[in-house]
């Protein structure tokens, strides 16, 4: 799975995360996911499906995560919003720091049912 880094302009600097965005006005959350990975990482993607949600660490936002599908394009992380990326398994999750505490029941318990991976430690 492909996690970044959060750059210094953004919220929550520092933090390793998946790629994330807001969804505009008339905006499906399909259509946000698609339009996230090409405004940040340079990659024309096309939604599959949501597999996870959980909410923002203030608990303001709930947070839908997409399995999405390269379509085209070359990865090229927007340096304003991405300041490193990484692609992880989920064990390799657990080595990174700082974490969202919410995301962790994700690497734990689903990722390694999505790709057919024993669960991590």
């Amino acid at each position: 799975m492909l996690l970044i880094r959060r750059a210094e302009g953004v919220p929550r600097p520092g933090f390793w995360s998946p790629p994330t965005g807001w969804v505009e006005p008339g905006e499906s959350p399909a259509e946000a996911a698609v339009r996230e990975a090409k405004e940040e990482l340079g990659l024309e993607v096309s939604a599959e499906r949501e597999v996870w949600h959980c909410h923002s660490d203030d608990g303001r936002l709930r947070i839908d995560w997409w399995q999405v599908t390269r379509l085209a394009g070359e990865l090229r992380p927007d340096p304003a919003e991405v300041a490193a990326y990484r692609w992880v398994d989920a064990g390799a999750f657990f080595d990174l720091t700082p974490t969202f505490r919410q995301h962790h029941d994700f690497f734990r318990d689903r990722l390694p049912s999505l790709v057919g991976a024993p669960p991590a430690d």
